[in-house]
């Protein structure tokens, strides 16, 4: 198959596969309240590292750490935000706020991105089409490709609902986001592996 092709392919799919996935809801989520350039780069960086070692390393990491663990410290991780979000968070000036959030946005964005794609079926498509292709570089290209289009879709959205709604509304919605996300993960770990 010609290379262009296999761009297209892992292009669409990798698309479709995170359309509606909780790492666009995360980002919607984030990008409501905090700065979205920030939010956008800090998970377009976790999804291209995850997407990264699942073309080079899928497989091996899989036999080494069960998903299962790797599954339950992602659930935490979503937890402890959403908890973070709802009852820690202080409300800064919006002058310390644009200086803070950069680092600290970023730095949580890809955080919650790498944890939470870590064996998730968009990890999995990227090693099948890689495997199935034996051309990473193409796959690699289509894959980062989708995920950018659907964070730009989902930051956008994010931040256009921020504007619309007040902060403490924004701080109750993100928190019951995260926090479900986390509930849902545990439950989908837990019980059907």
């Amino acid at each position: 198959m010609m290379w262009y092709l296999i761009i297209a392919v892992a292009f669409f799919s990798i698309t479709l596969a995170e359309l509606g996935d909780k790492s666009q809801l995360m980002a919607i989520s984030l990008a409501s309240k905090y700065e979205k350039r920030s939010v956008f780069l800090g998970f377009f960086l976790g999804l291209a590292v995850i997407t990264i070692l699942g073309i080079t390393l899928g497989t091996i990491i899989f036999r080494i750490v069960p998903v299962i663990y790797l599954k339950v410290i992602a659930a935490i991780i979503f937890l402890l935000f959403g908890f973070y979000i709802l009852y820690l968070e202080e409300e800064e000036s919006d002058e310390e706020e644009e200086y803070v959030d950069r680092g600290k946005i970023m730095s949580t964005s890809f955080l919650l991105s790498f944890v939470s794609e870590f064996g998730d079926k968009t990890q999995l498509l990227v090693i099948a089409l890689t495997v199935k292709y034996g051309a990473p570089i193409p796959v690699l290209i289509g894959g980062l490709g989708g995920l950018a289009a659907i964070l730009i879709i989902s930051v956008l959205i994010g931040s256009k609902l921020g504007d619309i709604l007040e902060d403490h509304k924004v701080k109750i919605i993100n928190s019951i986001v995260f926090i479900s996300l986390g509930i849902l993960f545990l439950i989908e770990t837990l019980f059907f592996g």
